[in-house]
């Protein structure tokens, strides 16, 4: 969205939101300004400072003014101060949600972890990297079922674009980096909420796997939805309510385009029922019990060092 001669527009509050809470819901606002007295004079120095702090990219051309030219003085300053702390593996961003910013008599401002809301980032960047949670919409239901984790709204949202950037943050393996200014990925000085191993694991799935969304409406009636596959093309099957004479009965069916069973629904009964038959006739083996006794140890020795 390109807005061009801002200026004329007056105190425009929706414009300033767009650059704020706008970026959560996909919004990438381009405004233009002659100069940067007319943002103040429109929207006070708050709102310069609103637009200039929200702004992923700020450009000047041909700068004529005082008060300008001097802003792009003193930005290019402060970014070349930011830029050498990056180079020596600090953190110089707003603080992720998990870490705040804490003064250190040999480090200056360092992130910390903020607890719990740092455990529970790790158990769900953990979780999404050894596949305990198929999907990210999974992860955004762990999130939301923790009390202590940050939420949007009274109805404790949590976005979906805000778990996207939390698996993508490369500050959480301990690392940071600033591509706008050249600066590659190097090992920082704060504490890391998972190892790089499991950072490297959650962007593998992230760019190999797509997984649809689950459905509250729906996860109820059909809890086999996305784990039974069609025997024709080995994709996940999906379901339905049908509607008939007198009521509804349920399916379970395949979707995919161009599959010989397209679209050929199969009750639901008859596929749960046999589901549940193949799970009766499975025997797990003595040594499975043994691999589990151990995992499940080695999982409470992990609880009790993170207490």
């Amino acid at each position: 969205m390109i807005i061009d001669e801002v200026g004329q527009l007056g105190n425009f509050d929706a414009l300033l939101r767009s650059f704020t809470f706008g970026r959560g819901a996909g919004v990438r606002a381009w405004a233009l300004f002659q100069d940067a007295g007319q943002s103040s004079r429109n929207s006070g120095p708050s709102g310069l400072q609103g637009f200039m702090g929200s702004a992923a990219l700020r450009q000047f051309f041909g700068v004529r003014d005082y008060q300008t030219a001097q802003m792009v003085s003193a930005k290019r300053q402060v970014i070349q101060k930011m830029r050498a702390r990056v180079e020596k593996g600090y953190h110089v961003f707003p603080a992720p949600v998990g870490y705040r910013y804490k003064k250190d008599r040999v480090h200056g401002k360092i992130l910390t972890r903020v607890e719990p809301i740092a455990s529970i980032l790790a158990e769900a960047l953990e979780g999404f990297a050894n596949c305990r949670f198929a999907s990210q919409y999974e992860v955004k239901r762990f999130l939301e079922g923790k009390p202590e984790f940050p939420k949007s709204g009274k109805s404790g949202y949590v976005h979906p674009s805000k778990v996207k950037a939390i698996l993508q943050r490369s500050v959480y393996a301990g690392v940071v980096e600033a591509p706008c200014w050249g600066v590659s990925m190097r090992k920082g000085h704060h504490e890391p909420l998972i190892s790089m191993q499991t950072f490297e694991r959650i962007q593998s799935v992230l760019k190999s796997k797509v997984y649809a969304p689950a459905r509250k409406d729906i996860s109820e009636d059909f809890p086999l939805r996305g784990f039974v596959h069609c025997d024709d093309c080995g994709h996940p099957m999906t379901s339905c309510w049908s509607k008939g004479r007198n009521k509804h009965y349920p399916y379970y069916l395949c979707d995919t385009p161009k599959c010989p069973s397209n679209r050929i629904s199969i009750p639901r009964a008859r596929v749960e029922d046999g589901a549940e038959a193949l799970l009766r006739s499975l025997e797990p083996a003595k040594q499975l019990f043994t691999l589990a006794r151990i995992m499940f140890a080695d999982a409470w020795d992990m609880r009790l060092t993170q207490a």
